[in-house]
């Protein structure tokens, strides 16, 4: 059972859902389960959402609301390498807060309707950052999807270690890796 640890209701039952689907996928949790493993009643459940898939869309929809409000604070137009740098470590140091439920949506029983958004919003921000790269855009797609690919695998490494890296190096990193491969992009442009 969760811990009540004074939490809102739907915090709780947000949090439980996150950690049965660490164990098992969504289709096989049903809500009396849910329920007590967060030691609420069905009908305080049904007060709040009216699914699972709810709970789940909920939870998704305030990550990538999140997100957008980080992704704000990015200029339209990256002017230097400074401005790219500094929309990396806020990026990263978002995903960093977000590792676990990153972990969880993209992992064996996640949702792929989550990765597949992840993948687009991280493809979009490559478009942004190097948008003169945007002339061959199959190749300049295969390109984003190969390295938002490589983040999301670079997420769960880091959720593996938490203490390895801190946001600013894996900015690096991750930035190092996409211009390498953005460079190999261009000379085959």
């Amino acid at each position: 059972m969760l811990e009540n640890n004074g939490s809102n209701i739907p915090d709780r039952i947000r949090s439980g859902l996150l950690a049965m689907m660490a164990e098992r996928p969504i289709y096989k949790i049903k809500i009396k389960e849910l329920c007590a493993f967060t030691g609420i009643g069905r009908s305080t459940f049904y007060v709040y959402y009216d699914s699972i898939y709810a709970v789940l869309q909920e939870i998704e929809d305030d990550f990538f609301e999140a997100l957008s409000n980080v992704k704000r604070l990015s200029p339209d137009h990256f002017k230097t390498d400074a401005d790219i740098k500094n929309t990396g470590v806020r990026l990263m140091s978002f995903f960093k807060d977000n590792l676990d439920l990153i972990n969880i949506l993209t992992g064996p029983y996640g949702d792929l309707r989550f990765r597949n958004t992840l993948m687009n919003e991280i493809e979009k921000q490559l478009y942004r950052t190097f948008p003169d790269l945007a002339k061959d855009e199959h190749l300049f797609k295969e390109a984003c999807s190969y390295i938002a690919n490589g983040e999301i695998a670079m997420f769960s490494r880091w959720a593996a270690n938490p203490s390895g890296y801190s946001a600013e190096q894996l900015s690096e990193i991750y930035l190092g890796f996409a211009n390498a491969i953005i460079m190999q992009v261009k000379k085959t442009l």
